[in-house]
């Protein structure tokens, strides 16, 4: 089954510190919820996303490159 580029955490982590593009769970506290959403979160390395107590990521991938101004 295709993924359409987008990579499980529970496979791997980003190697290095950024923003990626995450599909994650809204979370309150210790609530995790079902609704899927897609945003723009930051790595800050080893495990943490910036966002860890407001949503549960649960795939990511890197951002595409900007358009090309012409």
């Amino acid at each position: 089954m295709a993924n359409n580029g987008w990579i499980s955490v529970e496979d791997r982590l980003p190697e290095k510190a950024g923003e990626y593009l995450v599909v994650y769970h809204p979370c309150y506290w210790d609530n995790v919820g079902t609704k899927i959403c897609v945003g723009i979160d930051s790595f800050r390395g080893k495990t943490s996303w910036a966002k860890k107590k407001y949503q549960h990521v649960t795939h990511w991938q890197p951002l595409p490159e900007p358009p090309e101004e012409e």
